[in-house]
């Protein structure tokens, strides 16, 4: 595929080096946002505008060096509401500020996301006006793709900044290997952040509405000595963190009905740290009515919401 972009760019003047790397360089290349153009493949599993939306263009995403915050509030509303006909009128402003901004975009026919650097200029997008995406507009015609009606696509792999192709099997090698002690690729931090932007926390005072009106299903994702130390959030459903995807997954030979009762999943944990990667989790294997309660169990307590022995 990047080979036709590299052969398509070429008939317009515009040279491409792509670069395949090794995949902890370009995950941590990607991480650092330290590229010029980048792709890859990027289904939506879920069917869900919220997956995609959320997990790569949110200021918390921190995927392709762009924050929008009017693009945030939007994507927060949708996320909360439960009107499928508000949450469609929703995506389709955000889809509206992603195509005037250009942060990305990607053929229609295809579920793969173009990504561009914040040092990267003069790209422009428009709406595809068919079932075909080529040619793409640029800084060297900047009319071309208006001329020919047609939507950006996703660019190759490009070589990042500062990186020498003689440099190739030494920066694999720094990428395989570090010192006991020293920073991690990404930290936990970093993935509870990312985790956050796939599957928003939900504010404490929404999260006591649905409890109050029985809509959702509260699930304590905590460990049992915690539950007995601390109590648990009346009527939750008690699923240890390390059980929760099998017992979640009607596949599962451990798969547990009472998640699947049709109601909305609200998970907690003490902190909302757990809670986000477990939410993110669930999220990834299609369960897209998945929350989790802002600042967890330990919040919820503090407010004085309605707590319960094990």
């Amino acid at each position: 595929m990047a080979k036709a972009f590299i052969s398509d760019w070429a008939k317009v003047g515009i040279e491409i080096e792509p670069l395949e790397k090794e995949r902890a360089t370009w995950l941590e290349d990607l991480g650092t946002l330290n590229f010029d153009l980048n792709m890859q493949t990027n289904a939506t599993p879920t069917g869900d505008a919220d997956y995609t939306l959320n997990r790569l263009y949110t200021c918390a995403a921190e995927r392709m060096g762009y924050c929008n915050p009017e693009l945030d509030k939007i994507l927060a509303d949708a996320r909360a509401s439960l009107d499928q006909d508000e949450r469609k009128d929703l995506y389709a402003q955000a889809i509206d500020i992603l195509w005037a901004d250009a942060p990305a975009c990607g053929p229609s026919t295809s579920a793969r996301t173009s990504r561009t650097a914040r040092a990267s200029r003069g790209w422009s997008c428009r709406p595809p006006t068919g079932p075909t995406s080529t040619p793409w507009s640029s800084p060297s015609d900047p009319g071309l793709a208006r001329r020919e009606g047609a939507a950006c696509g996703p660019p190759p792999f490009a070589r990042p900044r500062g990186y020498a192709a003689g440099n190739a099997p030494e920066a694999r090698r720094t990428a395989m290997t570090r010192t006991p002690g020293d920073p991690l690729l990404r930290s936990a931090a970093d993935l509870v952040a990312s985790a956050n932007s796939v599957a928003p926390p939900l504010p404490l005072d929404a999260a006591a509405v649905l409890h109050r009106d029985g809509s959702a299903l509260f699930v304590d994702i905590r460990e049992p000595a915690e539950w007995k130390r601390d109590g648990i959030i009346p009527g939750a459903y008690r699923a240890p963190r390390g059980m929760l995807e099998f017992w979640v997954d009607p596949a599962s030979p451990y798969h547990r009905p009472e998640l699947d009762d049709g109601r909305r999943l609200v998970l907690y944990c003490a902190s909302a740290w757990r809670s986000a990667l477990a939410a993110e989790a669930l999220v990834r294997m299609g369960r897209t009515d998945v929350t989790h309660v802002a600042g967890g169990f330990t919040a919820w307590r503090e407010a004085g919401l309605p707590v319960a022995d094990a």
